[in-house]
């Protein structure tokens, strides 16, 4: 067959991505980080289920967060997926050991799962490149109690995600780790897709260029910003598109495609008129996809069932996200705390009371396990290593000001905040500069001074019993 015998070719090709940002994941969620990551693949599309078959190199870089060595990893795959090699930095063959795998906690589901030991163990912080080669064909998942992953590798549809394990996924072979490496936190990635046919490519990863090889298609996809494990859908895709948004429909949806772009479009327009301009870069698709393949609401890419495809459709955080000015959840990042009130304001505003009563409470626990959180301005938590105290901390912060402001007026200025800044550097200094300069109230301006800038958290916290006892000084 004419995509085995281009096997070769194909690994010197993904050796020539191997200066690209890469990214990957360990085999315990909680000891790495994922960074980047390359998938470079060859879909032999056939209705002929014996005849299909992908080719996959998965270039992957992962930094070890836990606290010992870390010398194997596991992957698992698509059951009809084997790994063919692995290599290590420099293209060093690593050793491996391929096994089929009953997945604890999913009865009925099995998956190629291979252990790779590293070429030499990855320190605590440190960070290690490997490259798997991958062969063979997509089983239909639902079989196995997925039920929502029926991909094959068909002309007319087929799916490549985490979900159906086209690309190695970093985890155990148990359920709870394969969900977390599912849900993990957005990164940067890249794909080359090729097709042996007229399907179009689209997912949580934009088209950068599309290039014809005889009767095939390359693809190379890139992610502007950070996005959620890899997602494609590849089919007989059209495309409509306005500004930041991408529609993406399949033969006989037009008219069903013309509703989504209305509707969706509207609502961004009404977004963008109480928060501001969408984060710089940021764009969203929204896709059909057959039903029975279940829908997808994330950073970057709404996949929504025939069924669903139309004038109702109603998008959720897959809209928000592209407000979000800290889309990769940075710990200690400065607008930590403005995405968590865009997202409460647009999923439940009567639910915002409740969260600021929250957000006293877990401020208050953090001041009376370390004193060193309420005397310490927000500008100097991530100098004196405070990252994830400083999430608390400024969230409630800004929740005071949304207190003190009022809701129109809070967000005008956090309009203008964007406007202003743009795309360039901005951290918690800019922040209270800028309000500082910016805020129409005296006390206001008091609350960013106490707790931006000369640490007095920790004293308002000690006279207050509750969120409205911490508001009323200030007022």
């Amino acid at each position: 067959m004419g995509i085995t015998s281009s096997l070769g070719h194909f690994a010197k090709t993904a050796a020539c991505f191997a200066t690209l940002l890469m990214s990957g994941a360990a085999a315990h969620a909680d000891d790495t980080e994922l960074l980047n990551a390359t998938l470079i693949t060859k879909l032999h599309l056939d209705r002929s289920e014996s005849r299909a078959q992908m080719l996959g190199a998965y270039q992957v870089t992962f930094r070890n967060t836990g606290t010992e060595p870390l010398s194997r990893v596991t992957v698992l795959l698509n059951p009809g997926l084997k790994v063919m090699k692995v290599q290590g930095p420099g293209g060093r063959a690593l050793r491996t050991a391929s096994r089929t795998a009953m997945i604890a906690g999913k009865p009925g589901l099995s998956l190629d799962a291979t252990t790779i030991t590293l070429a030499e163990p990855v320190n605590a912080g440190s960070r290690y490149e490997i490259v798997v080669h991958y062969s063979g064909k997509l089983e239909d998942l639902s079989l196995m109690g997925l039920e929502e992953v029926r991909e094959i590798l068909n002309p007319d549809f087929t799916m490549l995600r985490a979900e159906g394990f086209a690309y190695p996924v970093f985890a155990d072979a148990d359920f709870a780790s394969i969900e977390a490496a599912w849900h993990h936190a957005p990164f940067h990635q890249v794909a080359f897709v090729e097709v042996n046919g007229e399907q179009k490519v689209v997912g949580n990863l934009m088209v950068a260029e599309k290039t014809l090889n005889g009767s095939k298609i390359n693809y190379e996809l890139k992610s502007a910003q950070p996005v959620a494990p890899l997602t494609l859908a590849v089919g007989d895709y059209e495309n409509l598109r306005s500004g930041n948004l991408l529609v993406a429909y399949r033969a006989g949806q037009r008219t069903e495609a013309d509703a989504v772009l209305e509707r969706v479009g509207s609502d961004i327009a009404a977004l963008t008129n109480v928060y501001g301009e969408p984060r710089s870069g940021a764009e969203l698709t929204v896709a059909s996809v057959r039903d029975g393949y279940g829908s997808s609401f994330g950073p970057g890419l709404a996949l929504v069932p025939d069924s669903r495809f139309g004038a109702e459709l109603s998008l959720g955080h897959a809209l928000t996200d592209m407000w979000m000015l800290n889309p990769a959840k940075v710990q200690g990042h400065w607008a930590t705390g403005i995405d968590t009130l865009i997202r409460s304001h647009e999923a439940d505003s009567a639910a915002l009371p409740a969260l600021k009563e929250k957000l006293f409470g877990d401020a208050l626990a953090l001041v009376k396990t370390n004193a060193t959180v309420g005397k310490t301005p927000l500008t100097d938590f991530t100098a004196a290593g405070l990252r994830a105290e400083s999430d608390a901390m400024s969230t409630l912060a800004y929740a005071m000001l949304h207190d003190m402001l009022g809701d129109e007026a809070f967000w005008s200025i956090i309009r203008d905040f964007r406007s202003e800044m743009g795309a360039g550097y901005t951290d918690f200094a800019t922040v209270a500069d800028y309000l500082t300069r910016t805020l129409p109230s005296k006390q206001a301006k008091k609350l960013v001074q106490n707790w931006f800038e000369k640490g007095r958290a920790g004293k308002d916290l000690s006279k207050a019993k509750t969120y409205a006892e911490l508001l009323k000084l200030y007022r």
